[in-house]
């Protein structure tokens, strides 16, 4: 396997993202008859219950909200800690062309609310049960702070069936940081055990009606063109592998 030639063929191959068009080979390589396909993009890889490659908006947003950040556990209850989890949110709403999202206070304390159920109980049973806004609980090692939401986002892009677009019971989570309506939302942070377990509630929930795909949208074209290559391999991309 030569990753400078399989990079370059991969150039190739993006060069009209539209349609396949390419007829260079990598070397030692050949070519198979290739039916037209329209607007599909390959933004995800799931190996052995594993994400084998962080997909390139991750890996640019992730990287440029985060960075290394090894140490980032040391300030999960911090207020620059909050601010990167929002701004990582916004910056894959962008990329699907829906508003950004703020938080409030209203739907923080739900969260802090949350927190303070699952610290008694040791279950987050409540925020799945939630009528009058939506929760989202996710866990991970503390040491692995700063790959909460990518970590969600990833599933949703290697996962959910963007061609027919609609709705996945199993993803609704990840569904929710794209979803539309939402205008507001809200942080609940918690350490116990070496883990960090976050509840963040919206002011919007994901509804499975007729208005499913106004809210719910793939990556803008624009974007596709623009990021859509995986890239080299680097440190953030080598520490961000998680299942």
């Amino acid at each position: 396997y030569n990753e400078t030639k399989a990079l370059f063929y991969q150039d190739k191959i993006y060069d009209d993202y539209k349609k396949i068009k390419s007829k260079s080979t990598p070397d030692g390589g050949y070519k198979n008859k290739l039916k037209k396909l329209k607007n599909k993009y390959i933004i995800g890889e799931r190996r052995a219950g594993h994400f084998y490659e962080i997909n390139p908006f991750v890996e640019k947003f992730g990287e440029k909200v985060w960075g290394d950040c090894r140490s980032c556990y040391h300030e999960i209850f911090t207020t620059i800690f909050r601010k990167r989890v929002l701004e990582e949110i916004n910056y894959y709403r962008k990329l699907h062309g829906v508003p950004k999202v703020s938080y409030h206070s209203k739907y923080n304390n739900y969260a802090k609310d949350e927190v303070k159920k699952f610290l008694k109980t040791g279950k987050s049973s409540s925020c799945d049960k939630q009528t009058k806004f939506k929760c989202v609980y996710m866990a991970l090692p503390d040491s692995q702070a700063h790959l909460v939401i990518s970590t969600l986002y990833e599933k949703l892009l290697a996962l959910y069936d963007w061609e027919k677009n609609v709705y996945k019971s199993k993803l609704d989570p990840a569904i929710q940081l794209i979803w539309k309506k939402v205008k507001y939302i809200g942080i609940g942070l918690a350490q116990k055990q070496y883990h960090l377990h976050m509840f963040l509630t919206f002011s919007s929930k994901v509804k499975n009606d007729k208005d499913y795909k106004k809210n719910v949208r793939p990556i803008m074209r624009k974007y596709i063109k623009l990021y859509g290559k995986l890239p080299k391999k680097s440190k953030f991309t080598m520490n961000s592998k998680a299942e």
